[in-house]
Order: C-alpha cells, then sequence, then structure tokens
C-alpha cells in the first residue's frame, strides 16, 4: 500500500499573496476615499504601528478605528474600502491557484501556517476563492506562529512552505517537518536545505523527495 501523501502547509504573505504591493494599492485606494494623500496615509500607518509590539500584532479593526478617528471619516466606509475585494485579488501571485489545484487532484492534504491577525489573513484567502483548498483541522493562523506546540502536533513528514529565514530555522529543530524557503525575491538570500522562487516549483521538488 502506498505511503500516504505528506501534509504541505503554506505561508500567506510572500507566498501566496504580494505583501508590499498590497500595501500600496491599500494606501492609494485609502487615500483616494480621505481625500488625502498617500504619504499621509502611510504615516498613518506608521504612527498606529508605533503604538504595537510587532507588526504581527496588526488589527484591522483597530487601525481602521484610529484611521476614521484621524480623519473623521465613516468607519463603515473605511471597513469596506479595506477589505474591498478587488486589492486583494490583484496581489494573488499567479502560480497559485493552478498549483494548489494540481495538488489537490493528487490528493495531498493542504493547510495553512501563517502569522497575523486572523480576520485579516483569512480574508486574503476568502477574497480569492482559495480558502476550499485547505483543510479545516490545519489552518494554523496564529499572532505569533513559531509555537513549538503547533509544530510537535503535525503528522510526520508535513511540508511547511515560508518565506521568513528565521521561521525556517525554527522548523528545522523539528524532525516531523520538512521546511521550503519560498524566496520570491531574486535578492534574498536562501536558507535551509530547499528553496523556492515560486509555489511552480514545489511539484518537482516534491517527486525529488520522494513524496509525489
Amino acid at each position: 500500500m502506498a505511503n500516504p501523501k505528506p501534509l504541505i502547509l503554506f505561508d500567506i504573505d510572500k507566498t501566496m499573496i504580494d505583501r508590499e504591493q498590497l500595501r500600496i494599492l491599500q494606501r492609494r485606494t485609502l487615500a483616494e476615499a480621505l481625500n488625502c494623500t498617500e504619504d499621509e496615509v502611510a504615516n498613518a500607518f506608521v504612527e498606529y504601528y508605533g503604538g504595537i509590539d510587532k507588526t504581527s500584532d496588526f488589527n484591522p479593526d483597530n487601525f481602521l478605528s484610529f484611521l476614521a478617528k484621524k480623519f473623521q471619516f465613516s468607519l463603515k466606509k473605511l471597513t469596506d474600502i479595506f477589505f474591498q475585494p478587488a486589492n486583494f485579488q490583484q496581489v494573488l501571485y499567479g502560480d497559485v491557484v493552478e498549483v494548489l489545484s494540481k495538488l489537490r487532484n493528487q490528493d495531498y492534504p493542504l493547510g495553512i501556517y501563517s502569522q497575523g491577525n486572523r480576520r485579516f489573513q483569512e480574508h486574503k484567502l476568502l477574497a480569492n476563492n482559495l480558502m476550499k483548498f485547505f483543510d479545516k483541522n490545519h489552518r494554523y493562523i496564529s499572532e505569533a506562529k513559531m509555537d513549538p506546540e503547533i509544530i510537535a502536533d503535525l503528522p510526520a513528514n508535513t511540508i511547511i512552505i515560508d518565506d521568513a529565514p528565521a521561521v525556517i530555522a525554527f522548523l528545522e529543530k523539528f524532525p516531523n517537518v520538512i521546511p521550503l524557503h519560498m524566496v520570491r525575491d531574486a535578492e534574498e538570500k536562501p536558507t535551509g536545505k530547499n528553496t523556492l522562487s515560486g509555489l511552480s516549483d514545489l511539484l518537482p521538488l516534491l517527486d525529488s523527495l520522494g513524496d509525489a
């Protein structure tokens, strides 16, 4: 009997979603709504981030409340603008849907391993109709995802794709996971044994690992 397919977990930002481009689009659309410059919106982001401990603590609801008060603007309208699907759809990397579809057709169980606000991170997937690909029991979204308890409970040979070198270094400590470093920016230095320049690199790599 063939070995079961390994679970594959995907980070979201810089793996499936172009986070920097999303920030640019959101600054632009917020500036248009607020009738101000993009620099003013960027400065508001900086001011908000100055009040939290780390960027992964970003809470869109808190930020939008801060922005509404600062610019004396409707919170509901700002929320609709911030979460409009169009911006999220424009920043989905072009290889994501094809690769996820192929993996599901080959019976690989798929999940999420992401850091940040759950509502915000899930919206990036929902806006792109991606949630259907991921097992409900393997959607790990936390404000501090480098939690040994999360990793310890994963099945043997779980593959985790992530863009952060610190996360890859953390994952390499666990014998039950195989970390793959996503390096979409050619100027970034690869970390670990296996790297991807895009999700399309994953399929032949699975073959080389003997997991396909």
